[in-house]
């Protein structure tokens, strides 16, 4: 780092009420003048008392008391070296702030992985595999170096009334991304999902509720989206078996046969910049800490982050908090866990759920018919029911109804908060219908069996898997 660098750096710490956070990043080592090292020395020391950056008055007040205190004392002219040192560093410049806070980083993160070797390294020979992951939960810790305070500048709102012309947060309507239902995107203010939004999908066992999910997903990547996969119940090779099905929309024993027709679609998709890359992750023994790491992973190696996260499905995820053990608490705790990492690459979730078997069949199921934890619906922002009931499956016909709508249409039973849609799950294949002209053919089934009586409800059988 050049002399001039340093200066530059010094007047960044005094002149910017953000260089705060930077406080235990840097050292006095970094400087090699030494009046700068006794500057930023005197500088650390007032941020740590304060947690604030010093006005010049005050910081040439504090600097005088600890001259006064010290019992060795200071030769006047070294006293005045050090005021004129104070003095320029409240000198206005032009600073490249990103750039400064990039180096103070890389600085910290050089300083944190030498002191990780240095008082690991006799160690690492005798550790145990929790010695190691310690070690390595460590060096992750000083990779992550900076990264909070990005997220924790990203999350300030400013003035709503001093900065009205400069405030571009609430631009939300023009970040809104459609999906290939257009009725959804009807129903939803922002005509599209957006982040940190995270959506749930309810619906009963063998509902093809996955197959909607890969659907969105496959449709997303085809407009350009990079799009994340967490699987917890197909296990790798289902998984993307079923995306390649989706992408050809024939039988799964058909993909292996259409390799030249599935090469074509992903080289026509690949043009508009989209990708999908799924994960396994098993069961009960992953959180989404996992997820976190798996994510920091592509970013770093592959400079690849999501716009679209799905899980399938994320109440199978186990809490970072192993304190909580109640498994109503672990579900929130997870959800939530699932909003900030949306925060955190700024990118919306979507993810499955199960009704209660005394819902399968209903017209229109409601609230009380969430299955596992009714709360689970409080800790998103859009739920969506997958409806079916048994003249529809035989129909291979389904309805989309927003259950709890935080930005948008709520369920009102017209054709206006209705998406209709034909479900080939052999073929894995979507498709919208008129609503309005459902509804009617719907109404006039209805009356023509009326005489029949009320028809009874379907109930899937108890040894069906969800899907």
């Amino acid at each position: 780092m050049t002399v001039q660098f340093q200066e530059a750096l010094i007047k960044y710490l005094f002149q910017h009420k953000e260089a705060r956070a930077y406080k235990d990043y840097l050292d006095e080592g970094l400087f090699d003048i030494p009046m700068d090292k006794a500057v930023y020395s005197a500088w650390a020391e007032y941020v740590t008392q304060r947690n604030s950056i010093p006005t010049k008055a005050a910081f040439i007040e504090f600097v005088d008391r600890d001259v006064k205190r010290s019992k060795q004392g200071i030769k006047p002219e070294k006293y005045n070296e050090l005021l004129n040192a104070i003095a320029k560093a409240y000198t206005l410049a032009e600073l490249d702030i990103d750039f400064t806070q990039d180096l103070i980083i890389e600085y910290a993160i050089r300083k944190g992985m030498r002191n990780v070797f240095t008082s690991q390294a006799d160690k690492i020979k005798r550790a145990t595999v929790d010695d190691l992951k310690a070690i390595g939960q460590e060096v992750y810790r000083v990779l992550r170096t900076g990264a909070d305070n990005a997220a924790d500048i990203k999350a300030r709102g400013g003035f709503m009334l001093r900065d009205w012309d400069k405030n571009t947060t609430d631009d939300v309507m023009a970040k809104g991304h459609p999906t290939f239902l257009k009725s959804i995107n009807r129903m939803m203010n922002t005509k599209g999902f957006h982040p940190p939004q995270n959506i749930l999908l309810l619906g009963g066992p063998k509902a093809f509720k996955t197959g909607v999910l890969l659907k969105l997903g496959v449709e997303y990547c085809r407009s350009g989206l990079n799009v994340f996969v967490a699987d917890l119940e197909n296990g790798l090779a289902s998984i993307k078996l079923r995306i390649k099905q989706t992408w050809l929309e024939c039988e799964m024993h058909e993909v292996a046969q259409l390799k030249p027709e599935l090469k074509q679609v992903l080289s026509t998709v690949q043009r508009y910049g989209g990708e999908i890359v799924p994960h396994y992750f098993p069961a009960g023994a992953s959180t989404l800490g996992d997820v976190e790491a798996e994510l920091d992973r592509l970013a770093e190696e592959e400079g690849w982050v999501p716009n679209v996260i799905i899980y399938c499905m994320l109440q199978l995820f186990s809490s970072t908090n192993k304190k909580l053990f109640k498994e109503t608490e672990i579900i929130q705790d997870v959800y939530k866990h699932a909003k900030r990492i949306n925060n955190k690459y700024n990118c919306f979730s979507i993810t499955e759920g199960k009704l209660n078997k005394s819902s399968l069949g209903k017209w229109a199921p409601k609230g009380e018919d969430i299955g596992k934890d009714f709360d689970q619906a409080y800790n998103t922002d859009v739920t969506f029911v997958l409806a079916r009931t048994e003249d529809e499956v035989k129909a291979k016909t389904a309805r989309l109804l927003p259950l709890f709508n935080r930005e948008g249409v709520q369920y009102t039973g017209d054709a206006f908060s209705t998406c209709a849609i034909r479900i080939d799950e052999a073929t894995h294949t979507i498709e919208e219908m008129d609503a309005e002209a459902y509804l009617e053919l719907h109404a006039e089934m209805q009356a023509a069996k009326g005489a029949n009586g009320k028809k009874r409800k379907y109930v899937a059988p108890d040894t069906l898997k969800d899907d």
